[in-house]
């Protein structure tokens, strides 16, 4: 999902004239370069994060994770934003 959400955003960053980011950290119309860094950035603490926490609470987080991205990968589709490789 992550993957999916990073692709999706970065058509937004190529489409700025289509749509608009709403993440507040990357803002309205962030730069190809902004998306890649935060994406790449994320991922690796999303990696760390699962690693460090306790077995028990692995599973839930990644469920939680992926309902998270998985929502927001629904919404950018049904408003026209692709997941182009």
């Amino acid at each position: 999902m992550h993957i999916l959400d990073w692709t999706q955003t970065l058509n937004i960053a190529r489409n700025p004239d289509k749509w608009h980011e709403k993440n507040p950290i990357l803002g309205r119309h962030p730069s190809v370069g902004k998306v890649n860094a935060y994406f790449a950035t994320t991922a690796a603490i999303h990696v760390g994060l699962a690693y460090l926490l306790p077995a028990e609470w692995r599973k839930t987080f990644q469920y939680l994770s992926i309902a998270v991205e998985g929502g927001v990968v629904a919404h950018n589709y049904s408003i026209g934003i692709k997941t182009d490789f």
